[in-house]
C-alpha cells in the first residue's frame, strides 16, 4: 500500500512538472514572438526605408505564419525556401550588376523561418496544454463520486463497490442483486418535454430511488441518453416490499399534478438480476445483464415482479 501511494504520488509531481514546464515554455514562446514581431515593425519603419519592399516581405512572413499555424512547420519551412532562394537572387543580382549589398536581405533571411519556429513552438506547447487540461477533466469526471445532475453515485462508483460485494458474495454465500429502472420511451419523451422538464423529471426519478433505500442498498446514475438508474443491494426487496411497484406507482403520484410531465405518458421500466459468479465475473456484465432484462418488463404501470 505504501508503496503504491509513493507511486502515485511520483506520477502526480511529473504531471505537474510537465504541466508547469509546459506552461513557462508556452509563455516564453509567446513573449519571443512578441519580441520578434516587434523588431519587424521597428526594421520596417526605421533602419531600412524601403517601403515596397519591406512591406511584400512583412506580408510573406505573416503568410508563412498562417501557413505553420493551419498546415504546421514542415510545410512552412519548405515554401520559405521559395521565398529565400528568391531573397538570394536578388541579393546577387544587386551585387554583380550594381556593386550593391543591402543587409535589409540577411534580415528576411533570418526572420521569417524564425517567427515560424516560434510560432510553431508556441501553438505546440498550447495544444499539448490543451490536451493535458482535457485529460485530467476526463480523469476528475472518472473518478468523481457523484454525478453532477442526479446526484447520486457514478457508473465508475458502480465498478468499485461491485468488486467489493461481488467478493463478499463469494465468500460470504450472501445474495446480491442489482435492481435496474429507465424511462420508457424516451426518446418519444424527450421530443415532447423540454430540456427543463427533462431534468425537472430525472431530478423526481432520482429524488424517488435515493429515498427507497432501506440501508442495504446504493443507488447510481447509470446513463443519462436514455436516462438509467441501477440499485445494488444485498437484500431481495420484492419480498414485503415490491420496489419496482413502488417506484412507479411513486413517480405516477408526483408527476399527476404538474402541468407538463402530467400531460405526457411517463412511465418507468425495471428489472432485477441475482449476482452469479459464473454469469457476471465483471461489472459491466452485471450491468449489461440488468439493462438487457428490461425488455422483459412489459406491463404498463407496476412491474411484473418476476
Amino acid at each position: 500500500m505504501v508503496s503504491f501511494k509513493r507511486k502515485k504520488l511520483k506520477n502526480d509531481d511529473d504531471y505537474k512538472e510537465s504541466k508547469y514546464r509546459a506552461s513557462m515554455q508556452s509563455d516564453l514562446a509567446l513573449m519571443a514572438l512578441i519580441v520578434e514581431v516587434m523588431v519587424m515593425v521597428v526594421f520596417d519603419m526605421f533602419v531600412d526605408r524601403n517601403v515596397l519592399s519591406n512591406l511584400g516581405c512583412t506580408l510573406i512572413a505573416l503568410f508563412l505564419m498562417i501557413l505553420t499555424y493551419f498546415v504546421g512547420l514542415i510545410p512552412a519551412l519548405a515554401t520559405n525556401l521559395i521565398f529565400l532562394f528568391i531573397v538570394v537572387i536578388g541579393m546577387a543580382y544587386e551585387f554583380v550588376q550594381k556593386g550593391l549589398f543591402f543587409t535589409g536581405s540577411i534580415f528576411w533571411i533570418v526572420m521569417p523561418p524564425l517567427l515560424c519556429i516560434t510560432l510553431y513552438f508556441l501553438t505546440d506547447r498550447i495544444r499539448k496544454l490543451q490536451a493535458e487540461n482535457a485529460m485530467l477533466k476526463e480523469k476528475v469526471s472518472e473518478v468523481s463520486t457523484l454525478d453532477s445532475e442526479t446526484n447520486l453515485r457514478t457508473v465508475s462508483i458502480f465498478r468499485d463497490h461491485f468488486e467489493v460485494f461481488s467478493t463478499l458474495a463469494k465468500d460470504y454465500d450472501f445474495p446480491l442483486y442489482l435492481y435496474v429502472f429507465r424511462v420508457k420511451y424516451w426518446n418519444a419523451v424527450s421530443g415532447i418535454l423540454s430540456k427543463k422538464d427533462q431534468r425537472r423529471l430525472i431530478r423526481i426519478v432520482s429524488e424517488i430511488l435515493d429515498e427507497y433505500k432501506t440501508g442495504h442498498e446504493f443507488v447510481y446514475n447509470i446513463d443519462h441518453m436514455p436516462p438509467t438508474w441501477g440499485m445494488l443491494s444485498t437484500m431481495s426487496m420484492d419480498g414485503q416490499r415490491k420496489i419496482r411497484d413502488e417506484v412507479k406507482d411513486e413517480l405516477a403520484n408526483r408527476i399527476k399534478d404538474d402541468k407538463r410531465l402530467g400531460s405526457v405518458d411517463i412511465q418507468l421500466e425495471a428489472s432485477k438480476v441475482k449476482y452469479n459468479d459464473k454469469e457476471h465475473p465483471t461489472a459491466a456484465l452485471f450491468l449489461q445483464d440488468g439493462i438487457h432484462e428490461l425488455q422483459y418488463d412489459v406491463s404498463v404501470g407496476s412491474a411484473d415482479n418476476r
